[in-house]
């Protein structure tokens, strides 16, 4: 899966693509027959609050983890054709590694448009 992540002043945009065949959401989107925006994500500091919220409102965790930035869900409606709700925990490792994404965006000059971090 390739992963490209840039920001539009505050605005965090998340290019993927998947290059295998293993089941995911994403490919789930794409055999549904659409394209677009696949998900949406939100970063609340309370986190175990909003996911019992949206569990009790209808929706589903179709997939969910943990990364040294956070835990995370990706939340589905099943009777809806909505885009998918990622809820990420917010803390300070989530909160500096989207600030460098800002910054980068933010001070890039058109050259080396490809900065691996």
């Amino acid at each position: 899966m390739s992963v490209a992540l840039s920001n539009w002043g505050e605005l965090q945009i998340e290019l993927i693509q998947q290059r295998c065949d293993t089941p995911s959401l994403f490919l789930d989107f794409l055999a549904a027959g659409r394209e677009g925006v696949q998900h949406w994500a939100v970063w609340p500091e309370n986190y175990d609050e909003m996911l019992e919220r949206a569990l009790a409102a209808g929706h589903q965790i179709a997939q969910s983890g943990a990364t040294p930035r956070g835990r995370a869900a990706f939340l589905v409606k099943p009777d809806a054709t909505q885009t998918v709700i990622e809820l990420s925990e917010t803390g300070q490792a989530r909160l500096d590694f989207a600030a460098r994404i800002r910054d980068a965006a933010r001070d890039w000059d058109g050259r080396n448009p490809i900065l691996r971090q």
